[in-house]
C-alpha cells in the first residue's frame, strides 16, 4: 500500500505593513473540473490580522466624514476599526456631548467591525465619533453621520406605456422599483 501526501503551500508577504493593511485576510482551494473551475466554499479560511501602529489606533479611512444610515429592520455599524485589538474604545455623541454605553443587547462593540447598533432607532441620529486609548494614548477617529431611514419597501411594479398599437412603432417599457437605496437592483427583461 502506498500513500502519498501532498503538501501545497502558498504564502502572501507583505513589506512594510501600514494600519489600512489591518484586516481579514483569506486563502481558499479552487477546485477544477475539467476545464471548469470554481472556489470550494467548505475550504475557505479567514483570518483578521491587526498591524498596530501606535500614531493610527484607528484604521485609516479614505473619507473623513462617513454616513452610517439606520434601518429599523437591521443592525447599523458605526466602522470604528482599531489596529490595536487590545484598545479601550468607546462611542461618543457629538451634540449633546455624551458618551454611549455599549451592553450585550443593544450596542456592542467588535475591533474587527465597530459598534453595532443591534435596533437602530430615530433616536441613534447624529453626529458620532470614536475615542480609543492604548498605553494611555488616546485617539479620535473620523466622524460619523447617522441617518435614520424608513424607506417603504414592496414589488416592483411596471407600467406600460405606449403612443400607439402600430407595428413599427416604438414602445416604452418601464420598470420602477421602490425601495431602500442600499439595496442593489438588478433588471433584466424578456420580450418576445
Amino acid at each position: 500500500m502506498k500513500l502519498w501526501v501532498v503538501l501545497l503551500l502558498a504564502v502572501l508577504c507583505s513589506e512594510l505593513q501600514i494600519a489600512a493593511d489591518t484586516g481579514s485576510y483569506s486563502c481558499w482551494v479552487i477546485v477544477c473540473d475539467g476545464a471548469e473551475c470554481q472556489r470550494d466554499q467548505d475550504r475557505t479560511y479567514t483570518s483578521y490580522i491587526y498591524f498596530p501602529d501606535k500614531d493610527h489606533l484607528f484604521v485609516p479611512s479614505a473619507i473623513h466624514f462617513e454616513i452610517v444610515y439606520l434601518h429599523p429592520d437591521r443592525p447599523a455599524v458605526v466602522p470604528c476599526r482599531v489596529t490595536e485589538p487590545h484598545a479601550e474604545v468607546s462611542l461618543h455623541r457629538e451634540v449633546p456631548p455624551e458618551e454611549i454605553t455599549t451592553n450585550t443587547t443593544q450596542v456592542t462593540y467588535d475591533p474587527t467591525r465597530g459598534f453595532v447598533l443591534q435596533h437602530p432607532r430615530p433616536e441613534h441620529q447624529g453626529v458620532f465619533y470614536c475615542k480609543a486609548v492604548s498605553k494611555d494614548t488616546p485617539q479620535v477617529s473620523t466622524k460619523y453621520q447617522l441617518l435614520y431611514v424608513e424607506v417603504p419597501s414592496g414589488p416592483p411594479f411596471v407600467s406600460l406605456g405606449a403612443s400607439s398599437e402600430t407595428v413599427g412603432d416604438n414602445v416604452n417599457v418601464t420598470c420602477t422599483v421602490l425601495g431602500d437605496p442600499e439595496v442593489d437592483v438588478s433588471f433584466s427583461w424578456s420580450y418576445p
